[in-house]
């Protein structure tokens, strides 16, 4: 397993508009606790990717996967004739990916994975009652897996991940007067349920899936667990707790998940900790601390993880910092900026990371271009 997936909630473009009013906007950022960027002071490493604020309008629901040094993302687009849009960086500009005429009308909440080339996302289908559909992009033509709208009821924030060809949905499943996650798996030709349906029991919210060396993992923030997070696993016949349910000392927000041989990483606002970030890892049956202390100085929105190797890398909208973009990863038993903090013009929503051979990216709504999906790079990160 190589990454995971999530949906975020969003910040509106008027509240971009107003926070992009309070920064420069000239690209030039000051490593200080207020955020603000100085003159002489330039942005270190982080580099845009092509053109900043690329989609036709405001961008949310955003996915970011990035394989062999080629980003993609997808999102919803609020653009003229727009909704689903999918696009890949190469030879120094954003393509659409295939023809998404099929399904462009149809599809909210989109989930992305790539994995050998091949773009997969799993969609609330909104041509089938929002029930879940899964498409995949093979010689530039987007093609429905199995059949459309395969889940029995709506199926609300679904998330995708494949792993040795076998695909992986999760989702909010709110059928038959009940709501719960469910995970379906499409293999040998075919979908089928893992584990029971609506497996955790009650409403959930910010469902993350991975899976590491065939083995499925989900969090998700518990209702009933008073708002904490909890993480399962499959074990080949039912779904299991990793440290039993809501887990987390606190209610949480923006959590991020991902698991790596073996080792589990969780991070999320920790809303009683002055809504600071707090990045947990589950090993030998434990949930421990990564550093024992928050890798953000103040309110962490719009939390994204993705581990390399044994290094996590954590991006956040960082509140001390006019809520703009800050990535940090954890090195030598302390919690390091990666690059500049606050990277982005502005204030931004919807962020996603992804640590690839030898850069970091980040994919966010630029409130400096009115909400539009923009692409940061930074090659020194490692």
């Amino acid at each position: 397993m190589k990454k995971t997936t999530i949906i975020f909630m969003g910040i509106t473009a008027a509240v971009f508009t107003i926070l992009a009013a309070c920064g420069d906007g000239d690209g030039k950022q000051k490593n200080n606790a207020a955020g603000r960027s100085e003159p002489g002071e330039e942005r270190i490493c982080w580099e845009a990717v092509g053109k900043t604020g690329f989609s036709s309008g405001t961008a949310d629901s955003i996915s970011l996967d990035v394989e062999n040094g080629i980003p993609y993302v997808t999102f919803n687009d609020s653009g003229p004739g727009s909704n689903f849009s999918a696009m890949r960086f190469k030879n120094g500009v954003w393509h659409r990916i295939g023809d998404t005429g099929g399904i462009t009308a149809a599809t909210e909440n989109p989930s992305l994975y790539v994995s050998e080339g091949i773009p997969y996302i799993a969609f609330q289908d909104t041509a089938r009652e929002n029930r879940l559909s899964v498409a995949s992009c093979d010689a530039d033509k987007w093609q429905v897996v199995g059949e459309r709208g395969i889940s029995a009821g709506p199926a609300e924030i679904p998330v995708i991940a494949v792993d040795r060809g076998v695909i992986y949905v999760a989702f909010r499943d709110s059928s038959d007067n009940s709501v719960g996650v469910t995970v379906f798996a499409w293999n040998d030709g075919s979908w089928s349920r893992l584990g029971r349906k609506q497996f955790s029991g009650g409403l959930v919210y910010e469902i993350s899936l991975a899976v590491d060396n065939g083995v499925p993992y989900v969090s998700f923030i518990d209702y009933l667990a008073g708002n904490r997070a909890s993480v399962m696993k499959y074990n080949g016949t039912s779904w299991e707790y990793c440290g039993g349910r809501g887990m987390t000392e606190h209610p949480a927000l923006y959590t991020a998940f991902t698991v790596k041989d073996g080792t589990a990483y969780l991070a999320f606002q920790d809303t009683e900790n002055s809504g600071k970030g707090i990045c947990i890892i589950y090993k030998n049956d434990a949930w421990e601390v990564v550093g024992g202390e928050p890798f953000s100085p103040g309110l962490a929105n719009f939390v994204s993880i993705s581990v390399r190797e044994t290094v996590p890398y954590i991006a956040f909208s960082d509140e001390r910092r006019l809520y703009k973009a800050t990535v940090v990863k954890f090195e030598n038993n302390d919690w390091v900026t990666v690059g500049s903090p606050a990277f982005s013009d502005s204030a931004i929503g919807y962020l996603r990371c992804a640590a690839d051979d030898g850069a970091v990216y980040a994919a966010y709504s630029d409130g400096m271009q009115q909400g539009k999906i923009t692409v940061m790079k930074c090659s020194g990160g490692f």
